[in-house]
């Protein structure tokens, strides 16, 4: 199984974010993967996009139940309530959006079969930062999947 899985998850969020043309939603806020490098500092506000491998759904279906967590993190000293509050309404209803799984699809070489919604955080205070969160359940598949096991299965019987 594609170890990006990962990765993918996390792309297909970023690219339905950025995706104003579908959505018509300016979120105003800069998506990104979980997995930070130096050479790319954070800055703040920002969304952080983190998805989890939970399991295979059905065992050799190459159809995973990822664990996907958004979060909305902004400076305190820096934001205003009303600021925050219109980012928070754009990206709570750019990921409430009916087509999610469909468009999370969109990403070359992956499949999101649907979504089961969780409920969004409370505005919550870290330090001096204010997060939201908004956490979700997503059945996907990289596309390679059928491919790199019939390889390796054909491979294994010669």
């Amino acid at each position: 199984m594609s170890s990006n899985l990962e990765r993918l998850t996390q792309q297909s969020v970023i690219n339905w974010i950025e995706n104003t043309a579908v959505h018509g939603v300016t979120v105003g806020v800069t998506p990104r993967h979980f997995e930070t490098d130096n050479t790319n500092p954070v800055t703040l506000p920002i969304i952080i996009i983190k998805a989890t491998r939970e399991r295979e759904e059905i065992v050799g279906s190459g159809v995973c139940r990822m664990r996907v967590e958004v979060g909305l993190i902004a400076q305190a000293d820096d934001t205003t309530d009303a600021t925050l509050s219109n980012q928070w309404s754009n990206f709570f209803d750019v990921l409430n959006w009916d087509e999610l799984a469909a468009r999370m699809s969109d990403l070359s070489g992956f499949y999101c079969y649907g979504v089961i919604r969780g409920e969004p955080s409370d505005k919550q205070t870290i330090e001096r930062h204010w997060q939201f969160r908004y956490d979700f359940t997503a059945f996907c598949m990289p596309m390679d999947y059928y491919n790199s096991s019939s390889s390796s299965s054909s491979s294994s019987s010669t």
